[in-house]
């Protein structure tokens, strides 16, 4: 069997600093439990952890701004505003989830009882922690926009 340079890399360490081998080797069990470490120190699983997808209500105003980018909608001096979009997700985040498997799974697997359209541009994404409001993100173009105002305009 051959070994490419990562596995020599490897090996090298468990050989010359036997702290470090323990250490990689905590770090997979705790992989291996779906467990995080964050500074070094084990974290609990994302039960407490929720997540909400809002999408614009379909009505004469919304419309008009569905699909635009964060920028353009501050061109037009318009707020992204909670009262102009319905709940159609809620969850709960799993270990290593983050906003780009959010949306990655919303567009290519959407779960069964899922009942909006594939998340786009203009969507929101509200993150919850111990169930307070953690974040709320704008799906924009390119990646997502913070937009601490969605309940409060």
């Amino acid at each position: 069997m051959e070994w490419t340079e990562a596995d020599s890399k490897i090996r090298e360490i468990e050989w010359r600093n036997p702290f470090d081998f323990f250490f990689l080797l905590i770090l997979s069990l705790y992989a291996a439990l779906d467990l995080e470490v964050a500074e070094g120190l084990p974290m609990k699983n994302k039960e407490n952890e929720t997540y909400e997808l809002f999408q614009l209500k379909d009505t004469a105003e919304c419309r008009n701004l569905m699909f635009l980018s964060f920028d353009h909608l501050s061109r037009l001096g318009v707020p992204v505003r909670g009262s102009h979009y319905n709940k159609v997700y809620s969850g709960t985040l799993k270990s290593g989830e983050n906003l780009d498997r959010i949306y990655e799974r919303f567009n290519l697997y959407h779960p069964d009882d899922f009942r909006g359209h594939s998340l786009s541009v203009s969507d929101v994404i509200v993150l919850h922690k111990d169930n307070r409001d953690q974040a709320y993100y704008y799906v924009d173009s390119f990646g997502f926009r913070q937009v601490p105002e969605f309940f409060g305009v």
